[in-house]
């Protein structure tokens, strides 16, 4: 997969799951609601797969197939590279062309909407081109 690729894909993600703002983790969790026969840890890890993302929770998802957690990062793994290469240039995509100086921050404000983090991601995906080296 390219970048262009993930961000287009992560767009999708977000459209069909929803976005997730203003949380510690990149995806919904379920806060204190239990489910009969699951445990807490069963709950996060099916939220991590289907729940409301972040940007990056929905670039995670993509490459990884959920959204990850704090505690189990997969930077052990080939694909952290183009989670880096992904995340790198999309923040630098949103710093030139919206003058958005914190990705983080900018998925988390009330003005942003799920409608404009799809238009970003897409709009990222459609200017990426290979490095030239």
């Amino acid at each position: 997969m390219t970048p262009a690729e993930v961000l287009l894909a992560a767009a999708e993600t977000i459209d069909r799951d929803g976005l997730y703002q203003g949380g510690i983790r990149s995806y919904a969790v379920p806060h204190l609601r239990p489910v009969p026969g699951k445990t807490r840890a069963q709950v996060c890890k099916e939220a991590a797969v289907v729940a409301p993302v972040s940007v990056f929770g929905a670039i995670e998802r993509v490459i990884w197939g959920a959204a990850q957690d704090y505690l189990t990062p997969h930077m052990d793994t080939l694909d952290y590279r183009l989670y880096v290469e992904t995340t790198l240039y999309f923040a630098a995509w949103m710093r030139w062309n919206c003058g958005v100086m914190n990705v983080w921050r900018w998925n988390d404000a009330f003005s942003t909407s799920e409608a404009e983090v799809i238009l970003a991601l897409r709009k990222a995906a459609q200017a990426w081109a290979p490095p030239p080296f």
